[in-house]
């Protein structure tokens, strides 16, 4: 009573605790150098342990997130999909994974001259973390394969990367598997999709496509030469046939939309373009293209850390030229056709070509034996389907080779 002391009190204890308890988590950002995020938890959830109603099955679903996720966001991204999954009705014991997909964030451990003005909340290396998904693959099969029972996966984006490659390379069994706006080349799947030729950079429009980077694979280097590989055409062309794929895909993606016929082909002009005047005019969306631009430039930017990279892609190459190393470069052979040099090198050194063709040579070059194309459709290019964007094949991803 309000004029007495309590006559009667009932205490109703009530504890709460982190939703991450009622989940699996792995931890394979070590698998790639990276550190930090939540630890490796595959024991059963202290709020959710597998012997409540329902959870008998032993099916697990397993997400992977994507491309620029750290490892406190990852712990965002598992919660809430774990939530929603949840409250839909799933009963699968859920695993969130973490990788390291988003080494540069912030300008972290760029050497570039702009890595001081990266804002904190994006990764500009794209195809840095293309090589931690190739290092991280084989881990991810081997928890997989550990746990039993039937293991049903989703990706997103990058993530595609590694659950691709850990089916195509490693074993991994999947039940089902979920593709969410995956950013992995659609001829990786697809030997024999058709190439889109906005994705060409302007300054190798007048060169065959037989001398582009996407074509060194098919020259002839010695049976043994890993030159052989370099290739997305067929990479994870056993995924579909190893497990049910679905894919899922946004048609208003903006970073992996479809470069347009007027994509600038050079840095400044990307950045410009894309970024500067869509800024100020309020026209795209910032960011548009990203995914197309980096394919685009590759080998072409900035220390190869920003939109684009420096493995492979279009930048002329003299590295493996032969003169001493602490001279300069010889002049550029200009007085010769490109066409020409694969039948006077042999084995073909696809290092020497320098210098781009006018409208006028090309057309004189077309018409004669040498310089007929070997093949057709296996150049940079993307979707039309805003899912899968293309890439430029070349060797950044699978070897990691300085060219």
């Amino acid at each position: 009573k309000s004029n007495s002391p309590a006559i009667f009190a009932v205490e109703f204890p009530i504890k709460t605790s982190s939703v991450e308890k009622m989940y699996r988590h792995v931890n394979l950002r070590p698998a790639a150098g990276g550190a930090g995020g939540r630890a490796t938890e595959l024991g059963v959830p202290a709020n959710y342990p597998d012997e409540l109603p329902d959870l008998h099955s032993g099916k697990y679903f397993m997400l992977v997130h994507g491309y620029n996720v750290n490892g406190d966001q990852a712990r965002g991204w598992h919660s809430e999909s774990f939530k929603r999954l949840w409250w839909s009705g799933s009963k699968a014991r859920f695993i969130g994974v973490s990788w390291y997909g988003e080494e540069s964030q912030g300008g972290a451990g760029m050497t570039s001259p702009v890595a001081s003005v990266i804002p904190a909340h994006l990764t500009p290396n794209y195809h840095a973390n293309v090589i931690n998904a190739f290092q991280t693959a084989d881990d991810l099969a081997a928890v997989v394969n550990s746990l039993g029972g039937e293991v049903n996966i989703a990706a997103h984006s990058l993530g595609n990367m590694v659950v691709g490659l850990a089916i195509q390379d490693h074993g991994m069994n999947t039940e089902n598997y979920y593709l969410l706006d995956a950013a992995v080349a659609m001829e990786a799947y697809d030997s024999g999709e058709a190439f889109q030729p906005n994705m060409t950079n302007g300054e190798w429009k007048y060169y065959d496509e037989r001398l582009w980077a996407t074509e060194w694979h098919k020259l002839s280097w010695p049976e043994n030469d890993a030159h052989k590989k370099l290739t997305w055409r067929g990479r994870l062309g056993d995924v579909a046939s190893k497990t049910n794929a679905y894919n899922f895909y946004s048609s208003e993606e903006e970073v992996l939309s479809n470069a347009t016929a007027t994509q600038s082909s050079t840095f400044t002009g990307a950045v410009t373009d894309d970024l500067a005047w869509d800024y100020v005019t309020k026209g795209n969306v910032i960011g548009e293209h990203t995914w197309a631009l980096q394919e685009l430039l590759k080998g072409k930017g900035i220390s190869g850390e920003v939109l684009g990279s420096k493995y492979g892609g279009w930048k002329f190459n003299y590295k493996f030229l032969q003169w001493p190393m602490d001279e300069a470069p010889p002049s550029e052979i200009s007085q010769y056709y490109a066409g020409l040099m694969e039948n006077w090198l042999n084995p073909f050194n696809p290092y020497y070509f320098t210098r781009k063709l006018s409208p006028d040579e090309v057309t004189g070059l077309k018409s004669e034996t040498v310089l007929q194309s070997t093949a057709s459709g296996t150049h940079p290019r993307r979707s039309t389907r805003n899912v899968f964007p293309r890439t430029d094949e070349s060797c950044g991803t699978q070897f990691n080779w300085s060219f």
